[in-house]
């Protein structure tokens, strides 16, 4: 746990990992521990501990980060697409479209569950157009057993533009 804001009227208490889901969890602070900064003293210290109790929650997965990211121009029409979410997903091909200058790119994808999945165009993108990949979010579910929330809460969408000169690929 680190523990910021000392001297100030608010104190922020940060676990080292994430909290469990659905867990119920208690924060004590000790008020011996505690003192304040004001010259008139005393009292320097709480008079008593002072405790609160709280239950974690689930979140939906999201999209964290994609590559190329949104908005990103000058992608090599052979470059190498991913999609990272917040937690372990399945996310069959479905789960990913891509289109290009307004046309439908075939796609395969690796092997889930997993938190980055690659996600391989049937053949090189076309030159100097733009591309959006949509990850469909009825189509990705988290792995862990606490549900509701299962899917992301809504569609991503990133585009790129493909480079209008890609160096050749093998």
């Amino acid at each position: 746990v680190s523990v910021s804001g000392s001297g100030t009227s608010t104190v922020t208490v940060d676990p080292d990992g994430p909290l469990p889901p659905t867990a119920s969890c208690g924060l004590t602070v000790s008020g011996s521990m505690v003192s304040d900064v004001d010259a008139g003293d005393p009292p320097d210290t709480m008079v008593a501990d002072a405790s609160v109790a709280f239950t974690t929650r689930d979140e939906a997965p999201s999209v964290t980060s994609t590559t190329p990211a949104d908005g990103a121009t000058d992608v090599a029409s052979g470059a190498a697409l991913s999609v990272t979410f917040s937690e372990p997903v399945t996310a069959p091909a479905a789960a990913f479209d891509l289109a290009c200058g307004g046309s439908p790119q075939g796609v395969t994808v690796s092997d889930g569950p997993a938190t980055t999945f690659a996600v391989t165009p049937a053949g090189p993108l076309p030159k100097g157009v733009t591309c959006t990949l949509t990850v469909r979010a009825a189509q990705v579910s988290d792995v862990d057993a606490v549900d509701p929330p299962d899917h992301p809460v809504a569609d991503t969408a990133v585009s790129f533009t493909t480079s209008a000169n890609s160096a050749p690929t093998a």
